[in-house]
């Protein structure tokens, strides 16, 4: 008695195997079975000395029924073949600044920064909006503004692809506080 794979149990996984696999061949091959010295079955689809042929069932076939040509040539079956479903991202936002926020800029430098979901695909860029102009255009998700004015402003992101936008994010007011150049030494008004 051998161990849990005996020589014997194997010749019989190599038996079965050989025997699927013959049911995969053309009908018109033939398969052999020899034993070598060691008592170990063999399946070719070559004959050798002292193989057997070995008779091999016919084959099991399956007829597909034919497809619904009504269903096929119906106009929404030939956009949806023809056109993708149109692709949206879940958000497209603006993340820094907040809307309705108001922040301190000494120099007037900040870096707009944005939230995409799924990830920018690479044909898509994003365009920054500022103040109903476009500011710039970029993969990177973040924008460095640089000398902005102070007051109230507005930004908004779009997706855009090969020059046409495709998807905008809901518009952001925000307010730039800077130091006045009219008044750079005004006196503070201590508290009482």
């Amino acid at each position: 008695m051998g161990g849990l794979f005996s020589s014997r149990t194997i010749g019989v996984a190599a038996t079965v195997s050989a025997l699927l696999w013959g049911l995969a061949l053309p009908a018109q091959a033939q398969i052999y079975r020899w034993v070598d010295a060691n008592g170990t079955v063999h399946f070719s689809d070559e004959a050798r000395p002292g193989a057997q042929p070995v008779q091999v069932g016919p084959i099991s076939t399956i007829s597909l029924p034919e497809p619904n040509r009504e269903t096929l040539d119906t106009p929404t079956a030939k956009k949806d073949a023809e056109e993708p479903e149109e692709f949206r991202y879940r958000r497209v936002e603006i993340s820094y600044p907040e809307h309705d926020s108001a922040f301190h800029s000494g120099n007037g430098t900040f870096t707009v920064t944005t939230d995409i979901e799924p990830p920018l695909r690479p044909s898509h860029e994003l365009r920054l909006i500022f103040n109903g102009q476009v500011y710039a255009q970029s993969h990177a998700g973040h924008f460095l503004m640089e000398n902005i004015d102070r007051g109230t402003h507005q930004l908004l992101l779009q997706v855009v692809e090969d020059g046409t936008v495709i998807q905008n994010s809901s518009p952001v007011t925000f307010t730039v506080h800077r130091p006045s150049l009219l008044h750079p030494n005004r006196a503070r008004i201590a508290p009482r």
